[in-house]
């Protein structure tokens, strides 16, 4: 692939300082401690564009991470976007002498991160509760994973706007069958709670066009013995969601990025740096635009996308690859300059690594990490882009 190189010039700084130089007027007498000028030194700008990117797309984990979204929203940019919760409670919140009879009724409490919202915030989004009829684990969930459930009996139902917290009157049939899992008193109880007991999902109906945030640590199931009026807490066992993209209508000369690992990108700056000749390099910066007009432009009334204030970098990924993009240390961020429009990474010591050796990670993966659950997406310009918005690298030399 053909690769342009652009020198930007070189631009001559000149350091005056003299080491006893310095005299403020205060009436003191000054000689000479260092004597003479610190040489002049020419630093030289490089400008290389970068190219040769590759979509990729893996599926990313989805099970107990801190947020658990809920709702559907069709975005002008990045498609059509459902996503469905799992959520399952906890067996170990009762006293060994309980038992659960139809005195006692259940509920969801579900609280809400109300500081973020995907789409229209003034919308309203019904939903419908549906009991899961097959195993499933959080450990074991991707965001491709959608576990089975019983859409013909409707355990609940609710609307939000934008309650920091909904209470969520759930089934009495059930609420006995859990029951009938707390009230086991035989040695495979637990066994049989993992592998026969399967949750609920909490999935939008109807028309919606937001995405809501649920907070499952925040989150737990209400049982009150309406006889007496005694109340237990009861967590969340495990819980995850299911995302489901579809119709994604963004320009095809962009680089379209989710941090649900539906799309990121790789490449490799192997044929920039191997041509320099350089060994004193003072800074490496490679920098890509984002389209903020075309982000802002598409957005309705009312509607809103969550703020992506850095990107990241990984090489040398080892233990599988959303895995490793998902819950690896940064090795490089970058972070968002509003006066520019556009992400600075300092590349400083992966360009190095090719000046002084040859490094055996050379590709890079390009991504926004989605080990929050809060679903985020941007657009950045491509290597067709006009030349100031192409992705670049810049290059600070001393000569």
């Amino acid at each position: 692939m053909q690769r342009n190189v652009k020198a930007a010039g070189v631009r001559r700084l000149v350091l005056l300082l003299t080491i006893s130089g310095l005299f403020l007027a205060c009436g003191t007498k000054s000689g000479p401690v260092g004597g003479g000028i610190i040489p002049e030194i020419e630093v030289a700008h490089d400008t290389l564009m970068v190219s040769g990117f590759q979509a990729d797309s893996v599926a990313s984990y989805t099970g107990k991470l801190t947020i658990t979204p809920i709702g559907k929203y069709t975005d002008p940019i990045f498609g059509d976007v459902e996503a469905v919760a799992y959520i399952k409670p906890t067996i170990y919140s009762f006293s060994l002498d309980t038992t659960l009879d139809n005195s006692y009724s259940m509920y969801l409490d579900l609280m809400f991160d109300t500081t973020q919202v995907y789409g229209d915030s003034l919308s309203q989004t019904e939903f419908s509760v549906y009991k899961v009829t097959e195993l499933w684990r959080s450990n074991e969930l991707f965001n491709d994973t959608k576990p089975a459930y019983d859409e013909s009996v409707e355990i609940a139902s609710f609307t939000r706007l934008k309650e920091d917290s909904i209470r969520i009157s759930l089934s009495q049939t059930w609420f006995a069958e859990y029951a009938s899992f707390v009230n086991d008193t035989s040695a495979t109880q637990d066994s049989s709670f993992v592998y026969d007991f399967y949750g609920l999902a909490i999935v939008a109906k109807g028309a919606s066009s937001k995405i809501s945030f649920p907070v499952p640590t925040a989150s737990a199931f209400r049982l009150i013995n309406e006889d007496v009026g005694d109340t237990t807490i009861v967590g969340l066992n495990d819980w995850g969601y299911s995302l489901d993209y579809a119709n994604k209508p963004y320009p095809a000369n962009k680089f379209a990025l989710y941090n649900s690992l539906d799309r990121f990108y790789s490449f490799s700056l192997e044929e920039e740096v191997d041509s320099l000749t350089i060994r004193n390099l003072l800074k490496a910066e490679l920098i890509l635009y984002q389209d903020t007009d075309l982000l802002e432009s598409s957005l309705q009334a009312n509607s809103t996308r969550i703020d992506i204030p850095y990107l990241e970098l990984k090489s040398g990924i080892t233990n599988g690859l959303a895995y490793g993009l998902q819950f690896s240390s940064s090795e490089i961020v970058g972070y968002l300059d509003e006066s520019i429009n556009g992400y600075r990474f300092d590349v400083t010591s992966h360009v190095n690594s090719y000046i002084f050796d040859d490094p055996s990670n050379k590709t890079l993966y390009l991504h926004m990490n989605p080990a929050n659950g809060l679903l985020r997406s941007t657009l950045l310009y491509d290597e067709t882009a006009i030349k100031a918005l192409k992705p670049k690298l810049i290059l600070l030399t001393a000569k």
